[in-house]
């Protein structure tokens, strides 16, 4: 899932951002309106995240894992936008093995 992250007066908007804990990871890019995307990454069985129903329960959730950064400066609307998000999956990756890369 993602959340638009508004940016402060004197945060920089050439950096990524992130914050980890719990298995729940925000990485946080600056787009070009200077604002930052932040991709929500945790397993898909954390009901904490999987099971959201409100703005209400994601901000309280999120307040409880990083209550300095992000969630502060996220809207009570991008809280019910995100709550109900569809969850999206990575990718599966795979490699030739058994080495990588000669070169």
């Amino acid at each position: 899932r993602v959340l638009a992250i508004p940016t402060g007066k004197d945060d920089s908007t050439e950096l990524n951002y992130s914050v980890r804990k719990d298995n729940v990871i925000v990485e946080a890019l600056p787009n070009v309106e200077g604002n930052l995307l932040g991709v929500v990454l945790f397993r898909p069985t954390d009901d904490r995240i999987e099971g959201l129903k409100s703005g209400a329960e994601a901000k309280k959730v999120f307040e409880e894992l990083f209550p300095d950064w992000p969630t502060p400066m996220i809207s009570d609307q991008e809280w019910e936008n995100f709550a109900v998000r569809k969850t999206r999956q990575l990718p599966q990756f795979a490699y030739t093995g058994p080495e990588l890369n000669l070169g």
